[in-house]
């Protein structure tokens, strides 16, 4: 196998295993797992360097996502991966013939 990467850099992925999120809507939402009204969203105030702003900034024109749902598409791979490393199992980058290049490291 290639290098191992921090994925504290790294912005995307592809793996021999494609994973595909999509976000809710809150109406296709099953009503007794939707949050109560109060939980629906919390508002919060973040603070990133300038370099980390930009690169957040050009994601979202380049996958044509809102800064919101950039945020919400990394914190649910976030999680997925964090799961998947606790189980022992590796996060891999391939080819898309499926040969490994890179494993991406989740900081503890």
């Amino acid at each position: 196998m290639g290098e191992t990467l921090n994925a504290s850099g790294i912005y995307g992925l592809s793996s021999v295993r494609q994973l595909a999120f999509e976000l809710p809507s809150r109406s296709a939402m099953p009503a007794a797992l939707a949050p109560s009204v109060e939980q629906t969203e919390k508002r919060i105030n973040l603070v990133l360097p300038g370099k980390a702003y930009a690169e957040l900034y050009q994601l979202s024109k380049l996958t044509k996502r809102s800064i919101k749902d950039l945020v919400r598409l990394a914190l649910g791979l976030l999680k997925r991966a964090i799961e998947a490393q606790q189980r022992g199992e590796k996060l891999i980058i391939t080819t898309p013939e499926g040969q490994p290049l890179k494993e991406l490291i989740i900081p503890e």
